[in-house]
């Protein structure tokens, strides 16, 4: 896989770098060279934000490497059509354009990175978005991005895609302006799957089938309402949670159950309440991987460890002297100010800070694991109970005690 943080990059590698599984870093626009001349395979672009990488956006890179194949059609069988580019931009456009109400984003970048390559992506391009890319009419975007620069074969997105000055372009733009060109395009239609029964937990179809469309939007509302079944079915894959364990007030350990505290990488944060989880210890990523120079391969970050754990999303309400009911999220208070308050930074905070504890179950008698600075991997697997509080230390432990136990049958955990 290669990445590309810039997409005028791109038009400097060889073919033989190409096909390397290169990340090739930032640069400025430069001349033609002779690598650029060479002979390559057909390059198929799918553009999006891809926050999430969720099935629709799957679908989207299978329809790509399709759509790839069809343009070589007479090709020996099994051999590669090309490479699949995925552009997509950074920071996210809503960052720049309306950050008050810019969404919280469902994974990290280097998240991100592993799901797309996960994907079967060839080249990923992370475009640096600012206001003057911004500017770019739908005209300059397909000229001098996608015909120019990347020199695209075929173009794929979704049926909701908008580009240029303004979004005043849309997937129909697009279509008209790749056929100007010569580049083949294809929308892909919405990409749903069957609903869930809210009645049964969210885990139950629906009777007579209806559906729901796969959406970064869709994901986040089932998250930030603790319906871990039906984002599951969206993503394509368990709500997970990564991030970096600091120090903590350490009455985890006091009660009997040290808890591992996560400063999570990515801003979506699931219901406050009780989960079953499994947690991957994080290796660090080598130093060729941190290069800020040159061209480097992209690495997954290695798993250490993988135990089962009892996570807590809350506000320490035993501990605190404020209702355990959270701030609302919604459709029009996702952004910036909306994400503070839920989480007790800035002025506007009026809740306790939001802690992600995780309880690392071990064997009896193992010792505890020191965490601290290590960077995890949650998947949630199952919502508890809300949070609750509790008349004492003692009835505290207690449940945890249960939360454990609960924890431990959900994942098949035993001694």
């Amino acid at each position: 896989m290669l990445i590309v943080l810039d997409h005028q990059a791109l038009r400097r590698l060889s073919p033989a770098e190409l096909g390397a599984g290169k990340i090739v870093q930032a640069s400025t626009a430069s001349s033609p060279t002779q690598a650029e001349k060479s002979p390559r395979q057909r390059r198929a672009v799918v553009i999006g934000n891809f926050d999430g990488v969720h099935r629709g956006h799957q679908e989207l890179f299978t329809q790509a490497r399709a759509l790839l194949r069809s343009l070589a059609p007479d090709g020996p069988e099994g051999a590669d059509a090309g490479h699949v580019v995925a552009l997509t931009f950074w920071p996210h456009p809503t960052r720049v354009l309306a950050p008050a109400v810019a969404p919280p984003l469902i994974t990290s970048r280097q998240r991100r990175r592993e799901l797309l390559a996960d994907c079967g992506v060839d080249v990923l391009i992370e475009q640096p978005f600012d206001l003057r890319f911004a500017a770019l009419s739908p005209t300059q975007f397909v000229s001098e991005l996608l015909q120019d620069s990347l020199q695209a074969d075929a173009v794929c997105v979704g049926y909701d895609f908008n580009f240029g000055k303004g979004r005043s372009g849309n997937a129909e733009t697009l279509a008209t302006l790749l056929s100007e060109v010569g580049i083949r395009g294809l929308v892909v239609p919405a990409f749903a799957v069957p609903a869930l029964d809210d009645v049964a937990g969210g885990a139950a179809p629906l009777p007579e089938s209806p559906t729901t469309i796969c959406s970064s939007t869709g994901i986040r509302k089932a998250v930030q309402g603790g319906k871990l079944a039906q984002a599951e079915r969206l993503l394509g894959r368990p709500v997970e949670l990564e991030g970096v364990v600091e120090h903590g007030a350490a009455r985890g350990r006091q009660l009997g159950f040290p808890t591992a505290n996560l400063r999570p990488d990515a801003e979506l944060t699931p219901a406050v309440g009780i989960y079953a989880a499994w947690v991957e210890i994080l290796g660090p990523m080598p130093p060729e991987a941190v290069s800020t120079s040159g061209a480097r391969s992209l690495f997954y970050r290695p798993v250490l460890a993988r135990h089962p754990a009892a996570v807590s999303v809350g506000y320490n309400a035993t501990f605190t002297a404020r209702s355990t009911a959270a701030p609302t999220d919604s459709a029009s208070s996702e952004g910036a100010a909306a994400r503070e308050s839920h989480r007790g930074g800035g002025q506007a905070a009026t809740w306790p800070q939001l802690s992600i504890e995780a309880h690392v179950i071990q064997p009896a008698g193992a010792a505890w694991l020191d965490l601290y600075g290590q960077t995890l991997r949650l998947t949630l697997l199952a919502r508890l109970r809300d949070e609750e509080r509790f008349a004492s230390v003692d009835a505290l432990r207690a449940q945890i005690a249960v939360d454990v136990a609960m924890t431990r049958q959900l994942l098949g955990v035993t001694g």
